[in-house]
């Protein structure tokens, strides 16, 4: 009886945290008890140990999901690369861990009495993470992302400081070795396991000297907080104390932010063109397309055709250039001085009036007369006689 009280107790306390931190009462109480309680608190079910990693496993899927489409909206011109690691910077274990101790989740986790906190410095962002998976599986996916974006995104996290913020500490101290002439290196030297995740523990080591070292779950991320620290520990200082003897270094910064910065605005620009050209041309393409389907069938006209011999030639034959020359067309020319022969012709023919032409009628045929006797000559009469034809006159000279 007096543990059924406890219980209750502890499921009525528990809602009324969450309410006041999330503005929700909880649906299943025992999901939330579960995303409170650490690995090193696991009670064992049937075999199975019961903890929060498999909420925490379901919540950091859901929460990069729903960062991803903040990020998409909020930014629509930036690129790939942008949204990545402005994602990267929101969802990291260093940034998480501080939304969590800022929420007072800390103050419910549930933790073995032998092991601190101090231990597991990830403990406030896991508990996070496993919170965001109860409130999945108790009030589904949309209510889970009002949750994200209002009570947690919203409420704790600053993404304009973090856009500003220099999170790739690790190119950072690379360039810096690089221009004092150092050699930098990221050792791997020990992984553990902790319930069903690895940690790895990363240094970095400078000329052959350890500087700093850290570890996390990844070892990409080992090394980005192994180089925070590095470059906190000694870059900082050194950079503070020797800025009036390498002034010209922090200038070199300075220009070469400035360049990035220019570079960026200038891709910006460029695919903020091409976008407005794409839209443009999409745009032309559905109107064409409207204009065709809502235009009228178009109406074909006929043109007759012209006969070939009443089209002006765009320059005359060679061999009509000079034509016969009929009617005398030699006195013609003469007489017209230096008209052409053509042109002569072509006056002399307009002159005369149209001869009318009437049709050829054929004679009918004539009869042949049929030859008679000839008489016969008779006695006594004389021949007859051819007069003599007078002298032609000569003709004068």
């Amino acid at each position: 009886m007096l543990k059924l009280f406890r219980a209750s107790r502890a499921n009525r306390d528990l809602r009324r945290a969450i309410k006041s931190i999330l503005g929700f009462c909880p649906g299943n109480i025992f999901l939330y008890r579960l995303a409170f309680r650490h690995r090193s608190a696991s009670k064992v079910l049937n075999g199975v140990r019961r903890n929060n990693e498999r909420l925490e496993y379901l919540g950091d899927a859901v929460l990069s999901v729903v960062i991803a489409e903040y990020l998409f909206k909020k930014y629509p011109t930036q690129d790939e690369g942008f949204l990545t690691e402005m994602r990267s910077k929101i969802v990291s274990r260093a940034s998480l861990n501080k939304v969590g101790l800022h929420m007072g989740l800390h103050k419910m986790i549930q933790l073995d009495q032998g092991h601190g906190s101090g231990g597991f410095k990830s403990v406030d962002g896991d508990a996070l993470e496993a919170l965001i998976g109860a409130i999945f599986l108790d009030k589904g996916f949309k209510f889970t992302k009002k949750i994200i974006l209002r009570r947690i995104v919203g409420m704790h996290m600053d993404v304009d400081e973090l856009e500003r913020k220099d999170w790739n500490y690790k190119s950072k101290l690379i360039d810096w070795c690089q221009r004092e002439r150092k050699k930098v290196d990221f050792r791997v030297e020990s992984s553990t396991r902790q319930g069903s995740k690895k940690l790895y523990k990363v240094e970095v080591r400078v000329d052959g000297e350890v500087w700093a070292s850290a570890m996390e779950h990844s070892v990409k991320s080992a090394e980005q907080l192994a180089a925070e620290n590095a470059y906190k520990k000694v870059v900082d200082p050194w950079l503070v104390s020797h800025a009036h003897k390498h002034a010209h270094l922090a200038d070199d910064m300075e220009a070469e932010k400035q360049r990035l910065k220019q570079e960026k605005a200038e891709r910006q620009r460029q695919q903020q063109r091409k976008k407005a050209e794409e839209a443009a041309a999409v745009a032309a393409a559905i109107a064409m397309q409207a204009a065709a389907e809502n235009a009228p069938e178009a109406v074909v006209e006929t043109v007759e055709a012209v006969p070939y011999a009443t089209e002006p030639e765009a320059e005359p034959l060679a061999m009509a250039a000079e034509p016969a020359a009929p009617y005398g067309a030699s006195a013609v020319a003469e007489s017209f001085g230096e008209a052409s022969v053509e042109s002569a012709v072509t006056a002399f023919v307009a002159s005369e009036p149209a001869a009318t032409i009437e049709p050829v009628v054929e004679p009918a045929p004539m009869a042949e007369p049929v030859p008679g006797p000839m008489p016969e000559p008779t006695a006594g009469m004389a021949p007859e006689t051819i007069p003599e034809s007078e002298p032609m006159a000569e003709p004068e000279v």
